[in-house]
């Protein structure tokens, strides 16, 4: 309503300026006022100018360009500047005849717009209630588990690899990353975020009982998120969308930093039972310019709850102006899990607006996700991204609304129609921008895996599998033309489960056992660790057969005699610190479990 009162309000002075200006520039001018390029009409209609027509595309091309480039970096002031200077530029091209035919034009416009938008809301009761038929058998018919996955296997171990090797390269390089820009979907901050996400799915699920070479890729992948070329673009995005110089990435409208680092800091605490330093869960970002912008985790939350406590539309900006339901729906996993972390009601406080205005704004007629909302303006995208926009948010959202979640899993099945994954998946990696359906195949099995259809994951999976089948190079696997984001949830899904991530969030932090504190990577890969009943158990793969390597256990009882199995020892005794170094020949993959002996002998 706001973008249609300060329109309307343009409009009429532009036509104020065409039945009253004093000249025909000033009328040509009031046209360009009402729409962007409608100033050129009149030398075209006036003798069909071969240079006004022309000029009528550049100036509509010309605008185009402007609104894609406002939604690529957030500059809202481009369209407007385009705008108005379009109307100026037409006034150098005012034919000498009169207006009249151009001024209809307008009018005819605003009559058909007028007659669809009365049209389409006559349509929506009954668009609605067909869809409320087509969930209610899509949810009587449509039902299946998705099982716990016990242990890496060589493929996924091949697969972690390729994320490890980046992870664990010097803090300051990027080799091997996605380098492209750091204004949309390829930036680095995303690469870093979902290789993190996928590590912590896999510690969870696989290895919460290790710590080694995961907690060091974890702990240097929070590291890179401080250097200045991952989110020094704040500033200028900052700038040029909210004209606001504060280069601060965690002050406001960016929680395409801060909410995603947020969880990625939070999945990291919650996926292992092995004790984190506070250290673990801050971050100093620091300028080129020395200025210094350090948050605790604490501080990072306890921010975000803030700003959606002030939200206009209940959800917030992932960057100046543009808010989606996907960013959004990452950031409020954060929220939740730093609650059930420390015992918080932050969620509690925001998500009864925030599901009201994310199904009120953010849900369409059809029943599907918005894929993003103008702040300023009100105007929604139209359906972009494919199936991938559909079923992405709801891996999220049923950490937070189960119901909801299960309820868009749902529709964008039915929107689907039992096409072909292919079909309905868009051909391009938003993660590198090539033409591949990477990003959206895995993406997209993640989610059917948390929504528990495991028939949806299989049949992406294959599709995958066809059209970019795997290469393995000294025991790493990559997928040619594939982004590092694909890589990193192509890792995800290979160790998702129904309502894993939602566990993940939702439990409280692990209590602290007895873990694997060190193999030597990669010469030793872990594809399992868990500890239970205060029985450790290890599965080691070594990359070369008959590999010997030291591991070290810690957190055990000090001082203490325990017992070892699959080993050539089968005994070890801790150390005062609660430690104890094992050998192992390894002629291949080996499960070695450590147990206090019964009795606990000291």
């Amino acid at each position: 309503m706001r973008l249609l009162k300060g329109y309307a309000l343009l409009a009429l002075i532009g036509f104020c300026f065409v039945f009253l200006g004093p000249s025909v520039n000033w009328q040509t001018f009031g046209l360009g006022l009402v729409l962007p390029g409608l100033g050129f009409v009149p030398a075209v209609l006036t003798g069909w100018d071969i240079g006004a027509l022309m000029m009528l595309f550049a100036s509509v091309a010309a605008f185009g360009l402007a609104l894609v480039i406002w939604f690529a970096t957030g500059s809202v002031i481009l369209p407007c500047v385009t705008w108005f200077g379009l109307a100026l530029l037409s006034t150098l091209m005012t034919p000498s005849g009169q207006t009249s035919w151009a001024l209809s034009v307008p009018a005819i416009g605003f009559v058909l717009i007028s007659a669809y938008s009365a049209f389409h809301k006559r349509q929506l009761p009954a668009k609605r209630e067909e869809l409320n038929r087509a969930l209610s058998t899509y949810q009587q018919t449509q039902a299946s588990d998705v099982s716990k996955p016990d242990g890496l296997t060589d493929e996924d171990l091949a697969c972690i690899r390729l994320l490890l090797d980046r992870a664990l390269q010097p803090v300051a390089d990027f080799n091997g990353f996605d380098v492209l820009d750091q204004f949309q979907t390829a930036a680095l901050r995303y690469q870093l975020n979902f290789i993190s996400y996928a590590l912590s799915m896999v510690q969870m699920t696989q290895m919460p009982a290790f710590a080694g070479y995961m907690a060091s890729a974890q702990s240097n992948l929070n590291a890179k998120q401080t250097d200045p070329k991952v989110w020094g673009y704040w500033k200028l995005e900052n700038s040029w969308g909210n004209f606001d110089t504060n280069g601060d990435p965690f002050a406001r409208d960016n929680i395409m930093y801060s909410g995603f680092v947020a969880a990625q800091l939070l999945y990291q605490q919650k996926a292992v039972s092995y004790p984190l330093d506070d250290d673990a869960m801050a971050l100093t970002c620091t300028s080129k310019d020395g200025q210094v912008f350090s948050y605790t985790i604490h501080e990072i939350i306890e921010g975000l709850v803030d700003q959606y406590k002030q939200a206009g539309y209940g959800l917030l900006p992932c960057e100046p102006n543009w808010v989606f339901p996907l960013c959004n729906a990452i950031t409020v996993t954060a929220i939740r899990a730093y609650d059930a972390t420390y015992e918080t009601d932050h969620w509690d406080s925001i998500a009864p607006a925030f599901r009201a205005h994310l199904e009120a704004e953010f849900i369409d007629s059809r029943g599907q996700f918005v894929p993003f909302r103008s702040s300023y303006t009100g105007l929604a995208a139209p359906a972009i991204g494919g199936a991938v926009m559909q079923s992405f948010p709801c891996l999220f959202l049923n950490a937070v609304f189960p119901d909801l979640a299960k309820r868009q899993w749902a529709v964008m099945q039915i929107a689907r129609a039992g096409r072909d994954w292919r079909k309905v998946i868009w051909p391009v990696d938003v993660g590198n921008y090539m033409f591949s359906r990477a990003a959206g195949y895995t993406a997209t099995a993640a989610a059917a895996l948390e929504m528990g259809d495991g028939k949806a994951s299989e049949e992406i999976k294959n599709a995958l599998a066809q059209e970019l089948p795997e290469h393995t190079l000294d025991g790493i696997a990559h997928r040619p033309k594939a982004s590092i984001w694909a890589h990193a949830n192509d890792m995800f899904a290979r160790v998702a489960r129904t309502d894993g991530l939602r566990e993940l969030v939702t439990s409280p932090v692990q209590a602290q056992t007895s873990y694997l504190k060190s193999v030597p990577y990669p010469d030793v890969l872990v594809a399992k660790a868990v500890c239970d009943d205060g029985v450790l158990t290890c599965v080691l793969v070594p990359s070369k057969p008959e590999t010997t390597a030291l591991f070290t256990i810690a957190g055990l009882v000090p001082n203490t005699t325990y017992q070892v199995s699959g080993l050539e020892q089968n005994m070890c005794r801790s150390d005062p610190n609660g430690e104890a170094v094992l050998t192992a020949q390894l002629a291949g993959r080996a499960t070695i479990s450590v147990r206090p002996l019964e009795g606990g002998a000291q």
